[in-house]
């Protein structure tokens, strides 16, 4: 594949699906990118992102029919891409999704270019967010703090974002670093920090 696989990861709370949102409207008419649409075994009135809810069987026989780039577990729900991301890599475009870092390995086997975006937040942050939005039972959010410094595998190449303050440098930030991974992928001449990062700022 010709394309550049962006994984957004990081714990649940950081603020991952309000970068990728803002990123989504503001490059939409970039033809350069391409933000799919995730499929969850969640009820789509749950709130959060935008993405398309199904029953847990479906997943399995969506699965089972090759329906999906990539598809993983997480939370105790089933998370997939649909194979319309494998042909926007093979178009040779960058495709930006949030997935579960558990995943990592297994898109670089199946995308081979994968650069990793880690967004971060301070643990109190986190902890104030995810109980604000109540989506999760309070015996849940101790599992959900365990995995806060899960960490990448060290041979995929990352970027960090600080989510933790205001929410709009972050974006600013989010869209530079996304526009600069695109002019690399593109040929173009984009600054590259030391060893495996290129620096977000």
């Amino acid at each position: 594949m010709t394309g550049l696989f962006i994984a957004v990861v990081g714990a649940s709370g950081v603020g991952k699906d309000a970068l990728l949102e803002h990123a989504r409207a503001h490059l939409d008419q970039d033809e350069r990118f391409f933000f799919p649409r995730r499929v969850i075994t969640r009820p789509e009135n749950l709130g959060g992102e935008s993405f398309d809810g199904v029953e847990a069987a479906t997943f399995r026989q969506m699965a089972a029919e090759g329906c999906f780039a990539l598809a993983w577990e997480a939370h105790g729900l089933s998370y997939g891409l649909r194979r319309e991301a494998s042909d926007a890599l093979r178009a040779g475009r960058c495709v930006v999704a949030n997935v579960s870092r558990a995943a990592l390995r297994q898109a670089a086997a199946k995308f081979g270019a994968v650069h990793v975006i880690q967004v971060t937040a301070p643990a109190e942050v986190v902890a104030k967010r995810l109980l604000a939005r109540g989506r999760e039972p309070e015996g849940a959010l101790a599992s959900r703090y365990a995995r806060f410094n899960e960490v990448i595998p060290p041979e995929l190449t990352v970027s960090r974002i600080d989510n933790g303050g205001e929410l709009q440098a972050a974006r600013a930030k989010f869209i530079d670093l996304l526009l600069r991974l695109a002019d690399r992928r593109h040929g173009q001449n984009a600054p590259v920090g030391p060893g495996n990062m290129l620096a977000a700022q």
